[in-house]
């Protein structure tokens, strides 16, 4: 499951408009988790993300194993070589990298369970 589009908000402009348009009162509050990406328990999400694409009450699985869908995530998130901001190759140790096309989707399902 996702969070709807309609309580996200992705831009901190966006979050200004809206705030300066519905003018509230009160304690307004925002939930910002430092250092996200790299603090994602890599293998307990693999077995979350699992559990909900195979296990799920409506959407059918994908027409293979769980196991290969795994061992493409350690390949994307975990085993793959990023490019550090000094030209350097690194590989993340822990967690998700920044740079991940996955992070944010691994950090949501962090998150939601």
């Amino acid at each position: 499951p996702c969070i709807p589009a309609k309580y996200q908000i992705n831009l901190t402009d966006e979050f200004l408009d809206i705030t300066r348009a519905i003018q509230p009162r009160g304690i307004l509050a925002n939930l910002d988790v430092e250092y996200l990406f790299t603090n994602v328990p890599v293998e307990t999400t693999f077995d979350k993300i699992c559990e909900n694409v195979y296990i799920h009450p409506t959407i059918l699985p994908p027409p293979f194993k769980s196991e290969l869908l795994k061992k493409l995530l350690i390949a994307c998130t975990t085993k793959c070589p990023l490019y550090h901001i000094d030209g350097s190759l690194y590989i993340q140790c822990e967690g998700v990298s920044m740079r991940s096309c996955l992070g944010v989707t691994f950090a949501k399902f962090y998150m939601l369970f």
